[in-house]
């Protein structure tokens, strides 16, 4: 039986007509107390009274009850113990009832705002967890981005005049939506096949194999890690961490990365419908998100066949302040073999399906992206990466590059190695090389980045110029902060160049503190990108934020006060300071340094 009802959303749990469905409505409210279609929101007070003359019993309530979300979702073994059929809300309180449902696999539909959509189309529910309908405002995708699937854009819009969930055809879906989750329950439908298992190769990982296990096992069906020749005891470690969690341990040598992860996916084979590759120095955030979404797409897929049904999934990875999309989840349908999901190249390798390639072909990517999943780094305590890179990846790539030598993959990831090595020359000419050859320009973005910072942070000031590879990547790429960040990192390095004791000694610095202060202002306006190759992550939290400030102050300060660079600056920065995530030793000195630019600007209007 269903257990409960919603609270962003819409929550159906018990089967029954109209004029018997008891549903709850929390009208959400601003911080101020205001009526929440006045702050951008729908107005689900209006729109209970409309449902009230559809026949359904409809109670409004304010706010949650006390004892909280468990209270509202309450029920007991029959029916008429749910406190309510349904609940319809949205905002904060939504989400959260939303998302404690999902855990405890009680369906949920959402209805999402779509500004694609005029006022008057009527949207059609998707199945995304059974049985709650959420209705977004018009910013929905915004204020939901953060826990849905990119795919589930599916929509009530507000009006375009008044943020009122009153068209006729709104009415309409909602009446359609819960007629027909009445006879709808998913967790009905057999499934012989489990939903989600997870696949690892490994070695010598025993320092933080537990901590990778401990953030997947209790929602994967089934394991599959294949050991290359552990002799820390990491084999023993997986097998006493994982008693009591279906799953097999082989114990195989290594060949190279592509090779061997197939072989992890071809020995999982269909045990699960979705495998989940995770390298044991990563865990996992939200991986039951993951595991009902596994499951919904297993049942959408159980008896027809569709394009989405061969689509992988990406996740979030968060390797140290760089962010990337990596496609990690495959459905496993032949997975490992030349007809399903597997890995090409030998190092650096990357998942593609070659019988879906007519995907890209008409536009449609091959992979769907769950943002909410996330998976990141774990602390190193070893050199392990700096031993791979020379002894592993570095013979791997050079064999790679010379019997695939226009495979622009192969000659970015050996350019990176020789970075990694410190082989300065040969990383500068093949990043060169790899920018020459065009194609992703992503990739080509990231190798002039990295040309940039070779010359900016490892080769003598004044013997080449990075200028040239930042202001390139910033042309392909000006909504990306990075390159504006180095410009600005630059030019401050070049007040260091600057000749000394001389009349030209202040022009030059205050040439190159103006570029600096420029450049920051630049960075600092631009907010981060929903997607881009390494993009990182603190540039736009508070690092051009911290240049603007700081260049800005002294600056303004040469000017002299009657300048509004100074104060404008302040104003700016006091707006957008991040909070616990600024890092706190600069916090206070930008504080004081605004403060100061402000002070000076109003003492010189006086």
């Amino acid at each position: 039986m269903r257990r409960g009802p919603l609270v962003a959303a819409l929550f159906l749990l018990t089967c029954c007509n109209a004029a018997q469905l008891r549903l709850a409505i929390l009208p959400e409210q601003d911080a101020t107390g205001q009526a929440a279609h006045k702050t951008g929101m729908h107005d689900l007070a209006a729109f209970a009274r409309g449902l009230e003359k559809l026949g359904y019993a409809v109670s409004v309530i304010s706010k949650l009850p006390e004892e909280g979300i468990l209270e509202l979702l309450a029920s007991g073994p029959a029916p008429e113990d749910a406190l309510f059929d349904a609940i319809l809300c949205q905002g904060d309180s939504a989400r959260a009832v939303a998302d404690f449902a999902a855990q405890l696999e009680i369906p949920v539909v959402r209805f999402v705002a779509d500004s694609g959509l005029s006022p008057g189309d009527a949207p059609k529910p998707f199945y995304e967890r059974p049985a709650v309908l959420v209705f977004a405002s018009e910013d929905g995708l915004t204020a939901f981005g953060d826990v849905m699937e990119e795919s589930i854009r599916l929509v009530i819009s507000p009006s375009s005049t008044r943020i009122a969930l009153t068209s006729q055809n709104a009415y309409q879906a909602v009446d359609k939506a819960l007629q027909d989750l009445q006879s709808f329950n998913p967790n009905k439908v057999p499934l012989e096949q489990k939903a989600l298992g997870l696949v690892m190769i490994v070695k010598d990982e025993v320092a933080t194999i537990n901590t990778t296990l401990g953030s997947m096992r209790d929602m994967i069906d089934y394991w599959t890690i294949v050991d290359t020749g552990s002799t820390d005891g990491t084999q023993d470690a997986i097998r006493e961490y994982m008693v009591g969690y279906p799953g097999q341990l082989y114990e195989e040598p290594f060949v190279d990365f592509s090779t061997t992860r197939n072989f992890a996916l071809r020995a999982h084979g269909d045990k699960t419908a979705y495998a989940f590759m995770v390298d044991a120095d990563y865990a996992v955030n939200n991986t039951w998100r993951l595991r009902v979404a596994a499951k919904r797409m297993q049942r959408e897929c159980l008896h027809r066949s569709i394009p989405v049904c061969a689509k992988a999934v990406q996740i979030r990875l968060y390797s140290g302040t760089t962010i990337f999309y990596t496609t990690r989840v495959f459905p496993t349908d032949e997975v490992g073999t030349d007809n399903g999901w597997r890995y090409f190249y030998p190092v650096h390798e990357s998942p593609s399906h070659t019988g879906i390639g007519y995907m890209n072909q008409f536009g449609v990517d091959d992979a769907m992206r769950f943002p909410v999943i996330k998976m990141y780094n774990l602390p190193i305590t070893h050199n392990k990466s700096s031993t791979r890179w020379k002894n592993l990846d570095l013979p791997l790539l050079t064999a790679e590059h010379q019997k695939k030598p226009h495979d622009t993959r192969v000659v970015f990831y050996l350019a990176q190695t020789l970075d990694l090595v410190d082989d300065i020359p040969a990383a500068l000419d093949m990043y060169q090389k790899r920018i020459d050859m065009g194609g992703w320009q992503q990739e080509v973005f990231e190798a002039h980045m990295r040309r940039g910072r070779i010359k900016h942070d490892r080769i003598p000031l004044g013997t080449v110029d990075p200028r040239t590879d930042f202001l390139k990547a910033h042309h392909l790429f000006p909504g990306r902060a990075e390159p504006l960040i180095w410009l600005c990192w630059h030019h401050h390095k070049l007040m260091d160049a600057c000749p000394q004791g001389t009349a030209g000694t202040e022009v030059c610095w205050l040439r190159e503190r103006v570029a600096a202060y420029y450049y920051a202002r630049k960075a600092a306006a631009l907010p981060m990108p929903d997607e881009g190759l390494f993009m990182n992550k603190p540039v736009y939290d508070h690092q051009s934020l911290d240049a603007l400030l700081l260049h800005a102050y002294y600056v303004a300060k040469h000017l002299g006060p009657s300048r509004t660079l100074g104060h404008n600056a302040a104003a700016y920065v006091q707006q957008k300071l991040p909070g616990p995530e600024h890092r706190a030793r600069n916090l206070l000195l930008y504080l004081e340094l605004a403060q100061e630019l402000l002070m000076d600007a109003a003492s010189a209007s006086v």
